[in-house]
């Protein structure tokens, strides 16, 4: 992989996230406030070093999820107030790309803020926004495409949504055992029988959602892709949906037995010593332990 491609995934999610927040901030602020000129000042500082190694920017929206240069920008849950903000209001605009070329200056931000929040009172505002941008020459835009048909676009609404849930659930899960408070198992059920639904009547959508890979969260969607993979693979062989539920549940918390391992080994950059080994490979040992212990799973899922 090129370096270019790393430093834009690396970035892209940043990017995103602050240019929400400068619309966001814009929208409260005048556009003059000193939190907004903030704002616009961290985004051009992840911005420019960017265009001026690339040449431009470009931010795409494609169905529900943005692009900058060509690379899919993944999800991470600490940002997804931002980034479903900035989706719901590039598609109240019609807007599907942002192109920012060469060095942008504060001044030159300040006049595309103006214009997108101008589009809101607008009756066509991609028209409003594509007239008023004619005078800044750094900045281009292009209409939203339409790739599916409004009935899939929410199916694969009510898919994210339901991925989303399920991981910060899990990561409220793994927080609660840490402390050594309950698990409301009720709940742990309910968030693993959507996922059961989702599959039964949309397995395809669901299941490429096990393609985000988010490093900073790492634990908790990996072990909601194990749920949702083993659902996908119960249900093929024709297990009951009460079946796939306790398949998804125990999948879901299969490393849970992680907790255990202290966090100078769990994330050690350098290559592990032969104890630190032995101790790894006890996490399923501490996991199945943990998991009897919780009230409201059956034991034969367990075994």
């Amino acid at each position: 992989m090129k370096k270019r491609e790393v430093d834009l995934r690396t970035a892209g999610k940043t990017i995103i996230n602050q240019l929400g927040v400068v619309l966001r901030t814009g929208h409260l602020h005048d556009i003059d406030n000193v939190a907004v000129i903030d704002a616009i000042e961290k985004f051009l500082n992840l911005l420019n070093p960017i265009t001026e190694a690339e040449g431009s920017l470009r931010i795409d929206l494609v169905g529900e999820f943005f692009y900058i240069n060509d690379s899919r920008v993944r999800y991470p849950l600490e940002y997804m107030l931002n980034f479903d903000y900035l989706l719901r209001e590039f598609q109240k605009r019609e807007l599907g790309t942002v192109i920012f070329e060469s060095q942008l200056r504060i001044d030159d931000l300040k006049a595309f803020l103006k214009v997108f929040i101008n589009a809101t009172y607008s009756s066509t505002p991609y028209e409003a926004m594509e007239t008023s941008l004619e005078s800044i020459q750094n900045i281009r835009i292009d209409k939203l495409k339409k790739i599916k048909e409004d009935g899939d676009i929410d199916q694969r609404r009510i898919v994210k949504k339901t991925y989303f849930n399920a991981v910060s659930f899990t990561e409220g899960v793994m927080n609660k055992l840490k402390a050594g408070e309950k698990v409301n198992m009720k709940v742990a059920k309910r968030v693993v029988e959507s996922m059961v639904d989702l599959i039964l009547s949309e397995e395809q959508l669901l299941v490429g959602m096990t393609a985000i890979k988010d490093y900073d969260e790492y634990t908790y969607h990996h072990s909601v892709n194990v749920s949702v993979l083993s659902i996908a693979i119960g249900q093929k062989i024709g297990l009951s949906r009460k079946a796939l539920t306790e398949l998804g549940l125990v999948a879901l918390f299969h490393d849970i037995g992680k907790m255990e391992i202290p966090k100078e080994i769990l994330n050690k950059p350098t290559a592990f010593t032969e104890e630190e080994w032995r101790v790894i490979k006890r996490h399923p040992y501490w996991g199945a332990c943990t998991i009897l212990k919780l009230k409201g799973i059956d034991r034969t899922s367990i075994r």
